[in-house]
């Protein structure tokens, strides 16, 4: 480990080390007990092939990225370079004769990598290195695959194969027919994207293409639970009551009458609050810390009940001038910080309601079943969910707004 001071700054760098008496800086790490009987020696020690501080600290972090990731295949029982590594070093190297570039074609021609090496691949086709979500639902969709099914190209899954996959987890009864479905799909969007990048064409037509069981149209939300009537009149008298409101209990207002999925309240921006119009509301709009779930999520949301309480409450405690729900943003990954608010949520309404009680996730259906017991059209319940396929401009109007307001009432 060095301690380095680059203009001004001090940086510790793991791992980072400069043999005695020499001006290049190394890698140097000792290799975990039980993985050292892959690797020949118990310390790993290369060469940065640099003496300038910066160049080798922002080397050493690259190559201990690269260690880590192998370290992390050998532990998951697979090969310590994978496959698309191992090929892509050897079209880098520079090939003489006739008999070596005739191989090297063979091999391109050839080059099928194993299902293991597609979530690396499609995060990295899809620019989403630093995105920890989109990472997470890659590598569980590989977990889901692989822990029935053996290791192999795409296109050699059968289907009877992805019945036994199918079989296995619901036999297990850990997951629902929903997230079941839902490992499905990311597969087949990985696979999809990965081949057609690369030019895998034997692997463009495998069995997940065109998949449907209809044992896995029973949605979860059909099983979820929703507020009660009760439910949902207790936590408006408590809200009501509450002099000095917690950021859960304010987020819990704002959630219970607008209907927003967590990602979006956690993601509201002040710009997109707009409390001094005729007809308050907010716009839902994407930004680099969040983003919609689908390109119809754009929307604009009238303000009414707890959810412009809550707004007036934050806006005269807040210190931030850019974020809502500062606490909820990770300014380092740039992001929402979506799993801490529901928890901080679920944790208060088992205060409120008891252990039994729905989960946060509850007040976006309590919202939809609350507007069509008001005899909102479909359009316009669409409209507020953010499942329309466009919005109108005559949405933003006052008029318009004050209209979708009228649905609100409890």
């Amino acid at each position: 480990m060095q301690h380095l001071h680059i203009d001004g700054l001090k940086l510790t760098v793991p791992y980072l080390y400069l043999p005695y008496r020499r001006q290049c800086f190394h890698y140097r790490r000792a290799v975990p007990k039980d993985l050292q009987h892959h690797y020949s020696q118990r310390v790993i020690l290369k060469s940065l092939a640099t003496g300038n501080k910066a160049e080798a600290a922002l080397a050493c972090l690259k190559l201990n990225n690269h260690i880590e990731q192998e370290f992390t295949r050998l532990r998951a029982g697979l090969d310590k370079m994978s496959t698309v590594a191992s090929f892509r070093a050897a079209k880098q190297h520079q090939y003489c004769s006739g008999e070596q570039k005739l191989a090297l074609e063979a091999l391109n021609n050839a080059f099928r990598p194993p299902a293991s090496d597609y979530p690396s691949l499609y995060i990295s086709t899809r620019q989403k290195d630093h995105d920890r979500k989109f990472k997470s639902k890659a590598n569980a969709a590989m977990a889901f695959l692989l822990a029935a099914l053996p290791d192999k190209a795409p296109a050699d899954y059968t289907r009877s194969e992805v019945n036994t996959l199918l079989s296995h987890h619901q036999a297990a009864g850990k997951l629902s027919p929903t997230s079941i479905d839902r490992h499905l799909r990311t597969l087949r969007a990985m696979f999809n994207a990965v081949s057609l990048e690369f030019d895998l064409t034997k692997d463009r037509e495998h069995v997940f293409i065109n998949l449907h069981f209809p044992q896995l149209e029973t949605l979860d939300e059909t099983d979820r639970q929703e507020f009660s009537q009760e439910q949902q009149q207790k936590l408006r008298t408590i809200f009501n009551a509450t002099r000095q409101k917690s950021t859960a209990m304010l987020m819990m207002g704002l959630l219970m009458d607008t209907g927003l999925r967590m990602n979006e309240a956690c993601g509201l921006r002040w710009e997109d609050v707009y409390l001094e119009d005729p007809c308050p509301y907010i716009s839902i709009q994407r930004n680099p810390f969040r983003r919609l779930k689908t390109k119809h999520s754009r929307r604009y949301i009238p303000l009414a009940g707890m959810a412009y309480k809550a707004l007036v409450v934050l806006r005269e405690q807040s210190e931030a001038p850019e974020w809502v729900f500062q606490q909820f943003i990770d300014v380092d990954r740039q992001t929402t910080r979506n799993d801490a608010a529901s928890k901080e949520i679920n944790r208060l309404l088992r205060q409120l309601l008891g252990p039994e009680c729905p989960t946060s996730y509850g007040f976006r259906h309590a919202f939809t079943t609350r507007l069509r017991n008001n005899d909102c059209p479909k359009e316009s319940i669409e409209l507020l969910g953010g499942w329309t396929k466009s919005v109108s401009g005559r949405y933003g109007s006052v008029q318009v707004l004050d209209k979708l307001r009228s649905y609100l009432h409890e």
